[in-house]
């Protein structure tokens, strides 16, 4: 099971957080590997952190970043290409998205 989960609002972060948590409580599957957790601060600056196993509960996510506005987490099965912070890229000032299937292999033109 793969989960994406993004919230926007007082304390965003900590409700993302919660919710990843609970799902890797209560799901069944591949969820609790690789975690990547996001964040864009009051000034707009936007922070990852990630590990590829134990889930949220491995993630060093600092208590400033728990009363962010807008907070995004991904989280599945472990040992997924790095940088991690590609299932969950943000751009400063703009915003963040949740991504799944990404197109990591190369196709016929030998693009991604």
């Amino acid at each position: 099971m793969t989960i994406g989960i993004a919230a926007s609002g007082a304390n965003a972060g900590e409700s993302v957080r919660a919710a990843v948590l609970a799902a890797q409580l209560l799901g069944r599957g591949a969820i609790g590997g690789f975690a990547v957790f996001a964040v864009m601060l009051h000034d707009g600056k936007v922070c990852h952190c990630v590990t590829q196993r134990g889930g949220a509960t491995n993630l060093a996510i600092p208590d400033e970043w728990l009363q962010a506005t807008r907070a995004a987490a991904i989280s599945s099965g472990p040992d997924r290409p790095e940088p991690l912070q590609q299932f969950l890229p943000g751009f400063d000032g703009i915003g963040l998205v949740s991504g799944h299937r990404l197109p990591n292999r190369a196709g016929s033109d030998g693009e991604p």
